[in-house]
């Protein structure tokens, strides 16, 4: 795809490396509300991470969306959402991301921030369906909102290749020696 004026060509950064941490318990009742400082803090999180390619007003006409393909999620139109519409189903995008497209998953966030960008996301669509106690639920079960996670810790993909290629040639030449 030919660059365009405004759109920054960048090689993607590797892993940082993340101690070990834990995802705090969240209460739901608090969290499935819309307040206004709620949907304030969802804007200021679309703005930053997600505005470039579903766009200011959630149209999908992002200047980073322009490259790609399957173009972003136009949030305006009521069809066509991979998760649904819903609060549970936004979440859920937003953590797993969406397999096949440009939808990175945002699982480093915490639980409040991705409730915050659900709900300013849901000022765009249209008549935005309401979650059932049943899409909560599952919800919670399936990302232990109420218990709280242990999250394990993580290295950069390059030092844990160097790790590996170490161990591997420390073992073949174990190998040799043994064999020689």
């Amino acid at each position: 795809v030919p660059l365009r004026e405004g759109i920054v060509s960048a090689i993607p950064a590797d892993l940082q490396i993340a101690d070990a941490r834990a995802t705090p318990a969240v209460n739901l009742n608090e969290v499935l509300i819309p307040t206004e400082t709620v949907i304030t803090r969802g804007k200021e999180l679309y703005t930053a991470s997600c505005a470039s390619c579903h766009g200011e007003n959630g149209k999908g006409d992002g200047i980073a969306g322009a490259a790609l393909n399957p173009p972003p999620k136009n949030f305006t139109v009521k069809d066509g959402w991979k998760n649904g519409a819903k609060i549970s189903g936004i979440y859920k995008s937003l953590y797993e991301g969406i397999p096949g497209t440009g939808m990175a998953m945002y699982d480093n966030f915490p639980p409040e921030d991705l409730f915050a960008i659900s709900h300013y996301v849901r000022t765009f669509v249209p008549d935005a369906p309401a979650d059932t106690q049943d899409d909560i639920d599952e919800l919670d079960f399936n990302y232990k909102l109420t218990e709280g996670i242990e999250l394990p810790p993580q290295i950069p993909v390059l030092s844990a290749k160097e790790l590996i290629a170490k161990e591997t040639l420390y073992d073949a030449k174990r190998l040799f020696n043994i064999l020689s």
